[in-house]
């Protein structure tokens, strides 16, 4: 990626900041700084390109998604997966940045592929479970929630959208439990209580 095509980046990022929670915008910022000194580098030595290191990139590219820079945040990943081909979390990361960009065949490549790495980590399932939802196949869903839910029961994202497909196959009673499950672990999650509420109403 040119200097300039960065730093006109980054610039569009920074603008983005003043609506941010205080403590969310240290760390972007704090991200920010890394890569400007990168690109002072750039404009003192010629024919240097931009380099990081991939878990730099990866960071980056999650605050990417985060401001909502799908496609600048995408780009990111690629590079940071061209330093790191097997780093399961990048390949996760890209997973949700193009399930954002609707480009589902593409989510589920890069969902499977990592937990094909690590299949061990409740993030990925949980990833791909979202992502079977999205297509509509909510007996899929179940399967990744449950075997989420079987490696960390006390996953909150995990317990809410297993819950959901639950309620997505009519399998209520589950759903209830579920919802009821993660209300005793937080009792401030206000959509398993809205659950709740809609099925006692």
């Amino acid at each position: 990626m040119a200097d300039k095509e960065l730093m006109a980046r980054l610039e569009k990022v920074e603008e983005k900041l003043s609506s941010l929670p205080i403590d969310f915008k240290n760390d972007v910022l704090g991200l920010l700084s890394k890569m400007d000194q990168r690109l002072m580098l750039l404009e003192t030595k010629k024919g240097v390109q931009f380099s990081s290191e991939a878990s730099e990139l990866n960071d980056y590219g999650v605050q990417l998604y985060y401001l909502n820079e799908w496609n600048q945040a995408l780009e990111i990943f690629k590079s940071a997966l061209v330093k790191e081909p097997e780093s399961a979390d990048i390949l996760s990361n890209m997973g949700v940045v193009y399930t954002a960009l609707d480009q589902k065949d593409k989510a589920l490549e890069c969902f499977q592929k990592a937990i094909e790495i690590d299949g061990q980590r409740v993030e990925y399932l949980n990833n791909k479970g979202v992502l079977a939802i999205l297509q509509s196949d909510p007996m899929e869903a179940v399967a990744l929630f449950e075997k989420a839910h079987f490696r960390d029961p006390q996953h909150q994202s995990v317990l809410y959208n297993l819950g959901k497909a639950y309620v997505a196959c009519g399998q209520l009673e589950k759903a209830v439990h579920m919802f009821r499950l993660l209300l005793n672990i937080n009792p401030e999650h206000k959509e398993a209580a809205q659950q709740l509420r809609q099925y006692y109403q």
